[in-house]
């Protein structure tokens, strides 16, 4: 009966995407229907232990999550394709975020793992702000506060990437590679997934390590955008000054 019903949900999302031509659109349309939501959402509701819920469900990146939050308190995250990059990353992801959020300047959430059939479902706080590239559509303020953005990154970048306990020595392709000038633990991408208060303008938050790795991350201070690769230059200098320091 299990094989039927996922049989037929994949014959119907099936003939649903192909009526839709955009590619993104058809991969965020097929995680979202291939996904068991009904159980999902009985176990949300009896994990979160609210009296009223309201669900808003959104598709990750590239369709490889979906994504459910509950009353703007929690986000869980359903894994609807197999990771290519790292073997049991919802577990990977936990443990590094629980070590690094031990020394980092700026609240780094770490998941909450919870079994759902043969798959692990992650549970988050909702951390709310803004990202870089919505602050930068504010010129005014982005130019007001790039200087004080940069240099929380870069002091981030630094304590974040010089830790390296033993614990973490096998989510390491070398395990003998030391810390060193823009090599270490880091998020991978600093332009989307750092939260800024609106109103004081503070990183508050680094969100979704799900692709954190240890290692050379000087190629991130780079972007296509003018204003934002200008940002990454100031990174980089606050980075090269502390690190000296």
């Amino acid at each position: 009966m299990k094989r039927l019903t996922i049989a037929l949900r994949h014959f119907f999302t099936n003939m649903v995407c192909g009526l839709i031509y955009n590619q993104e659109t058809r991969k965020r349309v097929r995680a979202a229907l291939n996904s068991p939501l009904v159980g999902l959402l009985v176990l949300i509701k009896k994990d979160c232990k609210l009296k009223h819920v309201k669900y808003k469900i959104i598709t990750g990146f590239r369709g490889r999550n979906l994504l459910i939050r509950v009353n703007d308190k929690y986000i869980y995250k359903y894994p609807t394709q197999k990771c290519n990059f790292a073997p049991n990353i919802e577990v990977r992801e936990r443990d590094i975020t629980c070590e690094l959020a031990k020394v980092s300047p700026i609240y780094i959430p770490v998941p909450e793992l919870l079994k759902y059939q043969d798959k692990i479902v992650r549970r988050y706080d909702v951390v709310d702000g803004m990202s870089l590239r919505q602050l930068v559509q504010k010129k005014k303020i982005y130019e007001e506060y790039k200087k004080y953005l940069a240099h929380q990154v870069a002091y981030f970048l630094y304590v974040v990437a010089r830790y390296n306990p033993k614990s973490l020595y096998k989510y390491k392709d070398n395990a003998m590679q030391k810390p060193g000038f823009m090599c270490g633990w880091h998020h991978c991408d600093l332009l989307d997934n750092f939260m800024i208060d609106k109103k004081t303008f503070k990183i508050v938050a680094f969100i979704d390590w799900e692709e954190v790795g240890f290692g050379d991350f000087s190629k991130m201070f780079a972007d296509k955008n003018p204003v934002l690769n200008d940002f990454m230059k100031n990174i980089k200098a606050e980075y090269k000054k502390i690190y000296e320091e």
